[in-house]
């Protein structure tokens, strides 16, 4: 795996996550919670040269050090509005641990790698009916 494959994979998918140490790309399982205090963002230019300069960028402040020897620990990257963000994501196998996390690191949602999705923290759920057999949560 290098640079221009995840890239590619952010251009095409709106995002990525990468394993330096193992060389995982985009996991299939698990949940991915972003760790406090590593988020950084830089303005997205459809130049791959680019994108390898911010990532030097990016692992020059102390981040390499949290991510060296770590198999659980991966870069992650997402596209919003022009603007891409970098940040330090831990692989977490339980859903309810994965959750903890993300609120105990202040984040707004946590990614479900097998199922492609983001699961948002800070939205409430209301419960619609008291029926078991009917029971479902509306997102507000």
């Amino acid at each position: 795996m290098n640079l221009l494959s995840v890239y590619n994979s952010i251009v095409k998918t709106g995002g990525a996550t990468y394993n330096l140490y193992t060389g995982e790309f985009n996991p299939d399982s698990g949940y991915g919670v972003a760790q406090k205090g590593f988020e950084h963002v830089f303005d997205f230019y459809q130049n791959p040269n680019i994108f390898s300069e911010q990532v030097r960028s990016y692992l020059k402040h102390g981040i390499l050090d949290q991510i060296y020897n770590r198999s659980d620990i991966y870069l992650g990257f997402w596209l919003n509005e022009g603007k891409i963000y970098f940040d330090i994501v831990e692989r977490i196998p339980y859903l309810e641990t994965a959750i903890a996390e993300g609120k105990r690191n202040e984040q707004k949602a946590i990614r479900d790698f097998a199922n492609n999705v983001d699961i948002w923290l800070d939205k409430p759920t209301t419960k619609v009916s008291n029926d078991p057999d009917l029971e479902f949560d509306r997102k507000h």
